[in-house]
């Protein structure tokens, strides 16, 4: 049953109708004339008669109360961060895991709530233990209602229990077969031989020092072979770098020499503007760039107190232009490691995330387990933000602010309203980049009004 308008000459008329079968076909059938839409208007009429009919509807009748300041809320909670991140840690399995883990260790309280809790005051409002007690008082988040301080620094307690870094990966998360990725400044023989030991059957990659490391230095760029090409040049700005490959096996030891030609380039174009440089400041006689660490390997001696470009250091910097080289024990192909290693720049961004935007810093407890779980949970949490950054991604949203989307979830709020004996829930409507959140992992929010199913308290 609706109303709707019908034009009759010069007039448009209200009528009440509802929708029939007659024979298979479905009709209007016209229950009642209400009257000339001018008139009714005129003579507030019209309104009367829809006030009078809102005293039979809750919903309307909460609704118009509520718009004329007639109802106040009893209560009001935020709910969108509850609603996004409760669905990406579901999704990525983390209740499951850690009800695994926590098998057989009687807690008296939901320590997966309490993880949960950290990880999302971490997201949102960075703090310490006592400052998330609080903070979740305003937030609709399911199954922290008995949550307390003690709670959580005993779940931080949990969380950061004492193993081999590489070991609790593993057990934590289930996983079966580990690769280490690390940059250069982590690779040493020690770390080398701790990663191929039998027991733990860890894979790595690792990034090597062109310079320092004699084997790269002197035999692996040295050696001839044609590159493959991974990513060619770029035909747009936003365009991933271009990309080439090969590999070198020196004995036993597997490397890939990656090559961007786009930077080799760039780092050609660097030096020759540094040797004009100092061609020029050696020609005013100037001393002093010898003990510039940078241009000491480009001099050499031309006698007391004289320099001079040296023409095979200069051409021996060439081989370096554009390049790195990879250590592996993979079994991927030489373009698969490469841009496995690639990725670990994208994961030092993040962890630049954590110490500013997840603000992991300034850390409140004193024991190291729960200082290992605090630090632990920052990384949950950049694993929630990451799927986040994904989904938006993949629905064509790249490049959403963090701190405004934040916001924005923060502003999604829920309003308890009771009258007449009767409960019911007001949502605000989604602003900003809060909807596109939403969408993008898949929650509806359902209607803007519902009872509560319960008498108030």
């Amino acid at each position: 049953m609706f109303v709707r308008g019908k034009k009759s000459g010069r007039y448009e008329y209200l009528q009440v109708v509802r929708s029939v079968r007659v024979d298979g076909e479905v009709r209007q059938e016209v229950i009642a004339t209400l009257g000339r839409l001018d008139v009714l208007r005129r003579t507030g009429a019209l309104d009367a008669l829809l006030s009078s009919c809102a005293r039979f509807a809750d919903r309307v009748a909460v609704l118009d109360a509520v718009r004329a300041g007639r109802l106040a809320p009893a209560e009001a909670l935020r709910t969108g961060p509850g609603l996004v991140f409760e669905r990406l840690w579901r999704e990525a399995g983390m209740p499951e895991i850690l009800r695994g883990l926590l098998a057989g260790r009687r807690y008296e309280f939901p320590v997966e709530r309490a993880v949960f809790l950290t990880v999302l005051h971490r997201l949102f409002d960075p703090g310490s233990d006592r400052a998330a007690e609080v903070w979740r008082e305003g937030y609709a988040l399911e199954g922290m209602e008995a949550l307390d301080l003690h709670h959580l620094c005993r779940a931080m307690a949990w969380l950061g229990e004492p193993l081999p870094v590489v070991d609790r990966l593993r057990g934590r998360f289930g996983v079966r077969a580990v690769c280490i990725v690390a940059d250069r400044g982590m690779v040493s023989q020690e770390v080398i031989r701790g990663l191929g030991a039998a027991d733990r059957n860890v894979r790595f990659i690792l990034g090597m020092r062109l310079r320092n490391c004699v084997e790269v230095r002197d035999e692996v760029l040295s050696r001839g072979g044609r590159y493959q090409d991974v990513r060619g040049p770029r035909q747009h700005a936003k365009d991933p770098s271009p990309l080439k490959v090969k590999e070198v096996w020196v004995g036993d030891h597997r490397y890939i020499v990656c090559l961007n030609e786009e930077e080799a380039r760039k780092d050609a174009r660097d030096r020759e503007a540094i040797v004009a440089s100092l061609r020029q400041r050696l020609a005013r006689g100037e001393k002093t760039l010898v003990a510039h660490r940078g241009y000491k390997r480009l001099l050499e001696r031309q006698g007391a107190g004289h320099f001079a470009i040296d023409e095979a250091a200069l051409a021996a910097e060439a081989r370096y232009d554009g390049k790195w080289v990879l250590r592996t024990d993979t079994h991927l192909g030489a373009a698969a490691v490469a841009l496995k290693y690639k990725e670990l720049w994208r994961v030092e961004r993040l962890f630049r995330t954590i110490k500013s935007i997840l603000a992991t810093r300034p850390i409140y407890h004193k024991c190291d387990e729960t200082i290992r779980g605090h630090v632990f949970c920052s990384f949950l949490a950049l694993v929630l933000l990451k799927d986040m950054e994904a989904k938006l991604e993949a629905r064509g949203w790249a490049g959403v602010e963090w701190e405004r989307l934040k916001r924005d979830l923060d502003d999604l709020q829920q309003f308890t309203l009771r009258t007449h004996g009767k409960s019911f829930q007001m949502r605000t409507a989604p602003k900003g980049d809060a909807g596109k959140a939403l969408q993008a992992v898949g929650v509806a929010l359902g209607p803007v009004l519902r009872p509560c199913g319960g008498e108030p308290g």
